[in-house]
């Protein structure tokens, strides 16, 4: 049976491994509790999801007094799991959820900037429309763009455009070259954000998760009680479901940047 100062020093490195996985932890979201169905869409609760890590990684403390505070105690007796040492981890959390605000920023800006392109593409598209109807090839055909289809077109035999069609076609032609660059530029800027969204969690799967583990091995080599051993196993579970998500958020990347999922 352990003594009273063991398991006074039990609830201490409890407190120490214990915190970091609250915080973490809040990333997850199953459908239980509101969350992610099977598809693969980055859903409002993820989003919310998201937040909620932010926030409470941005809130952290990261100075030693305000950690040995909220830890409870200032020294633990064991290399790798004192304040300082939590301070460290702390910070990178912290410094983690610090990232996410940029990442947020983008694709905001990326979405909106989407839609508005979209937005003026339909309509530009109409005016193409209405400009080849009204052209004199297309009114000898007596038929309208909805009308026509690929192997009619392949079909017809060419002949030489008037003055005023040579003219639309260059129109057509320079609004088609504008068109091509800018959606080059939207896929650039949406090919960013994704490699920023795979940073962000390739520092929680790669660096922060990894430390949190190396702190629960520490606790088990000191031969602490079941509880912290159970303790281990959650967070390997927890590693297991947030590297998922991970691979979630890099396939629903497309869709947030893109601006193709509705429930964003």
């Amino acid at each position: 049976m352990l003594s009273q100062a063991a398991l006074l020093e039990n609830e201490d490195i409890a407190r120490v491994t214990l915190k970091p996985v609250e915080y973490l932890s809040v990333i997850l979201d199953d459908e239980k509790n509101g969350g992610r169905s099977a598809a693969l869409i980055l859903t409002r609760e993820d989003i919310l999801s998201l937040k909620r890590y932010e926030r409470h990684a941005l809130n952290i403390p990261t100075s030693l007094p305000r950690v040995e505070q909220q830890l409870g105690f200032t020294r633990s007796g064991i290399p790798g799991l004192e304040p300082k040492d939590m301070l460290v981890t702390y910070r990178a959390i912290n410094n983690h959820g610090k990232s996410w605000l940029g990442i947020e920023d983008g694709i905001k800006r990326s979405g909106f900037a989407i839609d508005l392109f979209a937005a003026q593409f339909s309509g530009q598209g109409q005016q193409i429309i209405n400009y080849i109807e009204k052209m004199d090839f297309a009114r000898q055909l007596d038929l309208t763009v909805a009308d026509l289809t690929i192997e009619e077109v392949r079909d017809k035999t060419p002949s030489p455009l008037g003055e005023t069609d040579r003219k639309v076609c260059i129109t057509l032609a320079k609004f088609l070259k504008k068109t091509a660059s800018q959606i080059k530029n939207h896929q650039h800027a949406a090919g960013t954000l994704a490699q920023h969204i795979d940073t962000f969690s390739t520092v929680l799967s790669v660096q922060l998760i990894p430390g949190i583990n190396d702190k629960v091995k520490l606790a088990r080599r000191s031969d602490l009680d079941q509880q912290i051993k159970d303790l281990e196993k959650d967070i390997e579970q927890l590693t297991k479901e947030i590297e998922q998500k991970n691979k979630e958020y890099k396939t629903a990347t497309n869709n947030i940047a893109w601006g193709t999922s509705e429930q964003v």
